[in-house]
């Protein structure tokens, strides 16, 4: 596929399967993916990004605001993060928002390889 930009923000039925899918078939292409508020998307999602968008630049992963069904919402937790910045995945990640992951702690960003690319990490 020659899809470089994917913009899935708000999409509340959007979940791992769908990343899954997208990230397998536009894989060396895509640049920026946006899945901000799209709450079923777990760690399993975040590690089929990481092992399959070399080339991602940009990624919102920044959880729904306000009254959600908190029962549908899946975490993304450290695990999921690690992967995301391990060496050899999301090389050219630069953007990389976080906002309301309420499930990290911190400790994804404490053992991974520097990662010169990063300019921006958002997690309000």
């Amino acid at each position: 596929a020659n899809l470089h930009f994917l913009n899935l923000h708000k999409c509340p039925e959007v979940g791992n399967a769908a990343v899954a899918r997208v990230s397998r078939s536009a894989a060396s292409n895509l640049t920026t993916l946006s899945l901000g508020e799209c709450g079923r998307i777990s760690d399993q999602g975040v590690c089929e990004i990481a092992d399959n968008c070399t080339n991602l630049e940009t990624l919102d992963l920044s959880r729904p605001h306000g009254l959600y069904l908190k029962e549908l919402e899946q975490c993304i937790t450290d695990d999921g993060i690690h992967a995301l910045l391990s060496e050899g995945a999301c090389t050219s990640l630069t953007k990389l928002n976080l906002d309301r992951c309420t499930k990290l702690e911190g400790a994804c960003f404490s053992d991974v390889p520097v990662m010169p690319s990063i300019t921006s990490v958002s997690m309000r």
